[in-house]
């Protein structure tokens, strides 16, 4: 009895070591996309000798057990319990990675883990292609990118052991059952910005459609048009371009962690790249999910910017004249000329520290567009929609970041009252659940109340930083260029405004207190 009882623990010891090894497979393979890809299926052979310890454990004890037949339950019993710790890790990664290779595809695998339980609860697969994946400005992906995207979705699926008893087999169905697969496409910067959300969501749906033909049920599976906004690597380099150009697909074991997932994603705002920066003619690559045809001309050096004053909290943003200038706005907020000075609001870090890493510790630079509203422009994203019906997916209150769901911010500044309403911000990638709409009340009377002289629906991008979240507002017309809004604790209902405007044909800029208007 002591000899067969001390099997189980050897067997349970060199399992422990196994898995530990393939743990750390998954850590280590969590980098940007495509800077090397590690052969997966040299792990997958320590999972599959895992398995079949696995097996061997459940036949000892079903033999300690019931010497008639348990060891035949134990070992079925202890293959499917190794198929669900391992198989859609190891053995899914190694022949994800035989297809890319057979389809000339770049491919990247990053773990998501519950960092609070070390606990691998899904994974992001990027894949970029050497060979065309759609068509240019098409959805439908090519035949040969259709059985790449097939075969891949397969392994998501993937197959019951036969072995298996039907407590197993239910316990498998009940797990798949539970997961959220995502389908995300994403562009580089070129292009248009509302033309590259839209085609890479229409190309992110045909391959959602892929997943649900393999057998998942359509209310399980998500896709998004993330277009640029979401970049893997910078803007500045042609490569980085290409690498941007990506179809990503996330599996997530619950709703509860999908919800998770998204509340975590940031972009990195240190590839994003200024407006100032002529966008270069990029030929579209086979591998691209959005519009990328580009615009004439070769990019320019990034403009060095003069040193940040952190003693006051404001940056001189790099110099940028408006392209021509605008009317006089009538309004003067009481603000100083520019003259080559942009100011802008520290938001601190961006780096994400969150459940789910996804971005690299790369830090917003100098010539970032983050530094200042006169030289960004409004990147646009769709909304994560429900292949189930194609409408987007409803977020509960708790989705949005606080004191962000549908409220309004004033500051007031020389007599004028200046108000953002329908400021909505999900936790979701920090980014805009609505627009907004900006109104100006000349020489506020706080007493007698006036209607508003401007009244605009406005674009917005959002960045957000360990110090606060800057929410940039994008107008049309005479009467503002931008505005910067930093909530440096938006639960406090409190932060500061930094208003870009036009007035005697020179461009002025204002900073102001602000805060959460009462409901």
């Amino acid at each position: 009895m002591h000899k067969l009882s001390a099997v189980p623990v050897i067997c349970t010891c060199v399992l422990t070591s196994l898995l530990a090894s393939c743990a750390t497979y998954q850590r280590n393979n969590g980098g940007n996309p495509f800077t090397g890809n590690a052969d997966p299926c040299a792990s997958y052979q320590g999972r599959v000798i895992a398995t079949v310890l696995t097996g061997l454990l459940g036949s000892v004890i079903g033999h300690e057990m019931d010497k008639t037949g348990g060891a035949i339950k134990g070992a079925a019993a202890g293959a499917a319990l190794g198929y669900l710790i391992g198989r859609d890790i190891d053995q899914r990664n190694c022949e994800l990675f035989k297809i890319a290779q057979t389809a000339q595809m770049e491919l990247s695998i990053q773990t998501l883990k519950a960092s609070s339980l070390d606990k691998a609860v899904g994974s992001s697969v990027s894949i970029q292609a050497a060979s065309a994946q759609f068509a240019s400005n098409a959805s439908t992906p090519t035949p040969e990118a259709q059985r790449a995207f097939r075969a891949m979705a397969n392994q998501y699926f993937g197959e019951v052991p036969p072995q298996a008893t039907a407590k197993d087999r239910e316990a498998i169905a009940a797990a798949r059952q539970k997961m959220r697969i995502f389908l995300v496409g994403h562009t580089d910067d070129t292009g248009s910005s509302e033309r590259n959300a839209e085609l890479s969501e229409a190309r992110a749906r045909e391959v959602a459609k892929i997943f649900e033909q393999a057998g998942f049920d359509r209310a399980q599976i998500f896709y998004q048009g993330a277009g640029e906004t979401l970049p893997a690597k910078t803007n500045l380099t042609a490569e980085g371009r290409a690498a941007n150009r990506r179809v990503e697909i996330v599996d997530l074991a619950t709703e509860a962690d999908f919800a998770t997932y998204l509340s975590q994603r940031v972009a990195n705002p240190a590839y994003f790249r200024a407006a100032a920066i002529e966008p270069p003619t990029d030929k579209p690559q086979g591998g691209a999910t959005g519009a990328t045809s580009g615009s004439v001309g070769k990019p320019a050096a990034p403009t060095k910017q003069p040193k940040r004053k952190e003693a006051t909290g404001v940056a001189a943003a790099p110099s940028k004249a408006p392209a021509s200038p605008q009317l006089d706005s009538g309004i003067d907020f009481g603000g100083e000329p520019v003259k080559g000075r942009f100011s802008t609001l520290n938001i601190g870090s961006t780096q994400s520290e969150g459940l789910f890493s996804l971005i690299s510790s790369a830090q917003a630079d100098d010539s970032s567009p983050v530094q200042s509203c006169s030289v960004d422009r409004p990147r646009i994203s769709r909304g994560v929609k429900a292949l189930q019906n194609d409408q987007p997916r409803k977020p509960s209150v708790t989705d949005y970041l606080p004191n962000l769901y549908g409220t309004a911010w004033t500051g007031s500044a020389n007599g004028h009252l200046l108000a953002v309403t329908n400021v909505a911000v999900l936790k979701d990638g920090g980014l805009p659940a609505q627009d907004p709409t900006v109104l100006i009340y000349k020489n506020y009377d706080s007493v007698k109340g006036a209607q508003a002289d401007i009244r605009q629906v406005a674009k917005v991008n959002t960045y957000r930083g360990d110090r606060g979240l800057l929410y940039r507002v994008f107008l049309k017309g005479r009467e503002l260029d931008c505005i910067d809004f930093v909530m440096s604790d938006s639960a406090s209902g409190r932060g500061v405004m930094n208003v870009l405007y036009t007035r005697r044909g020179e461009l002025y800029q204002k900073q102001m207190d602000t805060s959460k208007a009462k409901s």
